[in-house]
């Protein structure tokens, strides 16, 4: 039986690997808010909802509906992320706040999602993707590090 697998950001970059090579012997479903990628790459290999996950509703009404239509959920990779780079003081504060948004709470919003059907399906998995830049620090990047250092103290729970 294949396995249902959401993966976030899964449009682009490792997520578009992923389900690439992934969707061979499951049921991929990604999410990001590009619609126009998303199409390019399901393209009939998988299912895509757009989905903004740095907006829990939007995220636990696409967790609903998947529920909905395959009945399980087996795997969840957090994989969506944005890059900032430069200096704090150089950066645009709405782009500071859309990648603390989605590689951070991202993450927190989807695992809240899905953690109550984990928890009937023991098998079930929520793998999250991070970085070096979670462990290790580069000056011109505090703010993507910030979001990182979040996600790794959040899944060393």
């Amino acid at each position: 039986m294949k396995k249902v697998i959401i993966i976030t950001g899964g449009n682009d970059g490792l997520g578009k690997t992923l389900t690439e090579s992934l969707s061979k012997e499951n049921e991929i479903i990604i999410l990001a808010t590009n619609e126009e990628k998303l199409i390019k790459v399901a393209n009939n290999n998988c299912n895509y909802k757009v989905c903004d996950v740095s907006n829990y509703f939007q995220v636990e009404q696409c967790i609903n509906e998947i529920i909905e239509k395959f009945g399980k959920i087996d795997v969840l990779i957090n994989n969506a992320g944005l890059w900032i780079q430069e200096e704090l003081d150089t950066n645009d504060s709405d782009r500071i706040n859309d990648v603390i948004d989605v590689n951070l709470l991202g993450v927190i919003n989807c695992s809240k999602a899905v953690i109550p059907i984990v928890k009937k399906n023991k098998d079930a998995l929520i793998i999250n993707i991070n970085s070096q830049a979670g462990i290790n620090h580069k000056a011109e990047r505090v703010v993507y590090n910030a979001t990182k250092w979040g996600v790794t103290g959040f899944v060393n729970l």
